[in-house]
């Protein structure tokens, strides 16, 4: 009598142990797929505020005014002039970590950033720069008032966010100056 108590309490034991490890692996699926079950990005601030604090991304707003007075003496005319006319700089990066992670860049990132500039508001500028990278911008009566690189780097993915009040020539300009083959001469 006593061998058969002592087989139901382990049997008790063991299926409590797999009812606990069932919950916990069903958690754990759930909190590293959290990201996906957002819905997909419709504008570019909503993309970056999406992804900016989740796991293996780095978001950054980077202070235009602070860093044209640091480094205002050092440039020219038309860097300084398009630099006024920014109002905000956004940096995304994400560094997938193993398969599953490469595996989300390629079929999940890639495809829903690709989705937000498809949109008739956004037009292609020609990029020479590394491959992978496009060059994607927003324009209202002739002004540029949103520049976007992004794309896939390495084994990662990269999206800049320039928001303002700019003209295509100074854009063009700047870009060409970064590196002269960069962007094509006949915009």
């Amino acid at each position: 009598m006593a061998t058969s108590t002592s087989v139901i309490t382990t049997n008790l034991h063991i299926r409590k142990y797999l009812l606990f490890l069932c919950t916990a692996v069903l958690l754990g699926a759930q909190a590293c797929s959290s990201t996906s079950k957002l819905p997909p990005a419709q504008t570019s601030l909503e993309f970056y505020d999406k992804y900016r604090n989740q796991p293996g991304f780095k978001g950054n707003s980077i202070p235009v005014g602070l860093a044209a007075r640091l480094i205002g003496s050092q440039l020219d005319d038309s860097t300084k002039a398009m630099l006024q006319g920014i109002r905000s700089v956004r940096m995304l990066t994400y560094a997938p970590e193993n398969n599953k992670g490469q595996r989300f860049l390629t079929n999940s990132l890639l495809p829903e950033i690709q989705n937000v500039f498809k949109t008739p508001s956004y037009s292609s500028l020609p990029l020479n720069g590394p491959a992978g990278l496009e060059l994607r911008v927003k324009e209202e009566q002739e002004k540029v008032k949103e520049l976007a690189v992004f794309g896939q780097r390495s084994n990662g993915f990269l999206l800049l966010l320039v928001e303002g009040n700019m003209d295509q020539r100074m854009i063009q300009k700047v870009l060409q100056k970064i590196d002269p083959d960069l962007v094509a001469k006949d915009l």
